[in-house]
């Protein structure tokens, strides 16, 4: 993958004193685990739920995922974690952990240290 440019991320939100950017999409589907480490190695986070369901609604951020389904951070216990449709009107899921689903990264930005 190239150098993602995440100084011209697009905006999903601003929660708790940070801005919330969109990063780069894995090209493979992975289980939580990987996932996690995935965006990690591109300098970002997996996103939690919330940030995912905002994307879902934000109309300038959601033409940037693909329909399908995508990990979150957001663990339910050890061996399951919360999913975000990207179709199927935005719903929300918990699956185990070793299935394989979309990634995408994405990274915090503190308000005022931009």
């Amino acid at each position: 993958m190239t150098d993602f440019d995440w100084n011209t991320a697009h905006t999903i939100c601003e929660l708790n004193g940070f801005r919330w950017v969109l990063g780069p999409e894995s090209e493979d589907e992975m289980n939580w685990d990987d996932a996690t480490d995935w965006c990690k190695s591109v300098g970002g986070v997996l996103p939690s739920i919330a940030i995912l369901h905002d994307s879902y609604w934000n109309r300038d951020i959601k033409g940037s995922f693909a329909n399908g389904y995508y990990w979150s951070s957001s663990e339910f216990d050890d061996y399951r974690a919360w999913l975000q449709s990207f179709y199927n009107y935005g719903q929300k899921y918990i699956v185990h952990k070793s299935n394989p689903y979309l990634v995408r990264a994405v990274r915090a930005i503190k308000i005022g240290e931009e």
